[in-house]
């Protein structure tokens, strides 16, 4: 992502930042303790403009691959409806991911 001009960068951002919103009003909490973070400057690109990416820590010791499966499933289905909600023009088709490995 950060090899893409300023403006594919920016719009991926608020695209970011608006799932990051729309993921603090679900009730993630029901499938196990873990938290969003939101890290607008994570890292600069070639252009000089920072991207944004979220961040999920488990807040579980006994947290298993199992329960960590659940949690991720649960977000990804989030991201659908959210994605849905927003017409999925909040990204540019550059920048979706098609497989994401473990």
């Amino acid at each position: 992502m950060l090899d893409f001009p300023s403006g594919v960068i920016e719009k991926n951002n608020q695209y970011v930042y608006r799932l990051f919103r729309y993921l603090e009003n679900k009730k993630l909490n029901k499938i196990g303790s873990f938290s969003v973070r939101y890290l607008p400057q994570y890292k600069k690109g070639k252009t000089g403009v920072c991207g944004a990416v979220l961040v999920v820590y488990p807040m579980a010791m006994d947290i298993t691959v199992g329960i960590a499966g659940k949690m991720a499933d649960k977000i990804t289905k989030i991201k659908a409806a959210f994605d849905k909600y927003t017409k999925k023009d909040s990204i540019s088709d550059a920048l979706k991911a098609t497989h994401v490995p473990k």
